[in-house]
């Protein structure tokens, strides 16, 4: 055996290489693109919708709010179409990811997904002034928004008033529960009104309690 193959190290006894971390630069390119419909289970690209638009997000000086802030800006002016108030923004994980995947971006997770989402696409990719963060935000009809903040207060206006209407019949119930109440207690005072009378029974005067009322009765009397 040639004694220089017996000191070639073999294939299992050499040193794996550590993965390589890309590192990602402070300042990235984020792409922002429009749709219309409900984030993850319907939407489409419309024709007249802006074609998607890319700004620079420093992850490291800006928090989410700012991000947050620059989309918003990015979608005013359409026609009909707005971004609802309370809506965020959703990440596309990778290239090859379907919508219905996406992320949702929020305060507590933009950073990590956002590295995470900018790592695989530059392993994708290879040239770093490629790389692109997707980010996706989902319009509604305007007319919906305000409509349903409409429905909203009218909903709270009859709330109100059913409550207005309630507390005055229930005050009204009351009153005549209260009255009932008193004209019963009257009767029952009535009834239980007590005199004391003197009777010689045995040649010996006893006192005895008779109710008012069957001594006005036995006698004849009102029992008022």
């Amino acid at each position: 055996m040639d004694s220089s193959t017996e000191d070639l190290p073999s294939a299992a006894s050499q040193p794996s290489q550590p993965a390589v971390v890309l590192e990602m630069p402070d300042t990235i390119q984020i792409k922002l693109h429009l749709r219309k419909g409900i984030p993850r289970v319907r939407c489409r690209s419309l024709k007249d919708l802006p074609d998607p638009e890319i700004f620079p997000h420093n992850w490291r000086q800006d928090p989410f709010e700012v991000l947050r802030a620059r989309i918003r800006s990015r979608a005013k002016g359409l026609s009909g179409l707005e971004w609802p108030m309370d809506a965020l923004p959703y990440i596309r994980p990778s290239n090859s990811s379907p919508q219905q995947h996406y992320q949702e971006v929020n305060k507590d997770n933009c950073d990590e997904r956002i590295a995470k989402a900018w790592r695989t696409e530059a392993k994708r990719l290879g040239d770093l002034s490629k790389v692109y963060v997707h980010l996706f935000i989902y319009l509604v009809d305007a007319n919906d928004t305000k409509k349903g903040i409409t429905a909203g207060k009218r909903s709270s206006n009859a709330i109100q008033q059913t409550s207005g209407s309630t507390a005055v019949e229930a005050a009204s119930s009351t009153g005549t529960v209260a009255a009932a109440v008193q004209r019963m207690a009257e009767a029952t005072t009535q009834e239980e009104e007590c005199a004391t009378i003197r009777v010689k029974l045995n040649d010996q005067w006893v006192s005895l309690q008779v109710s008012v009322r069957s001594l006005r009765e036995a006698l004849g009397m009102p029992s008022f």
